[in-house]
């Protein structure tokens, strides 16, 4: 059995993009889209194990109604999938949210983390 390699897409040229440190030291690639507004805005986090910039997920658009109704996004790439460093692991519930409110995102609480 053999498996083709797919490379990161393009960066989504209307997010902002960071490398977001875990704290252990491992970097994630972060995609924020932000709304026009003034102050702390809502943040929706979702992390993929999938491409975020990719041709399959969407995120541009998943961003677009978000930005509409005054929501920030901010989309991850797990750890080891795509430019994202480190081994995969299943969760890096606290220092995503940690990251955003840092970064005058609010989270208000957590929806679902899976």
């Amino acid at each position: 059995m053999s498996f083709t390699h797919i490379p990161p897409g393009p960066a989504e040229r209307s997010a902002q993009q960071y490398m977001v440190r875990m704290r252990d030291g491992v970097r994630l690639a972060t995609d924020v889209y932000l709304p026009d507004a003034d102050g702390p805005v809502p943040v929706v986090l979702t992390r993929l194990p999938y491409d975020k910039n990719g041709e399959i997920i969407r995120v541009d658009v998943f961003a677009e109604a978000l930005l509409e109704r005054g929501y920030a996004l901010a989309a991850q790439d797990r750890r080891g999938k795509f430019p994202s460093r480190g081994r995969t692991v299943v969760s890096e519930r606290p220092d995503c949210p940690m990251w955003a409110t840092h970064n005058g995102l609010r989270c208000p609480r957590t929806v679902s983390a899976l």
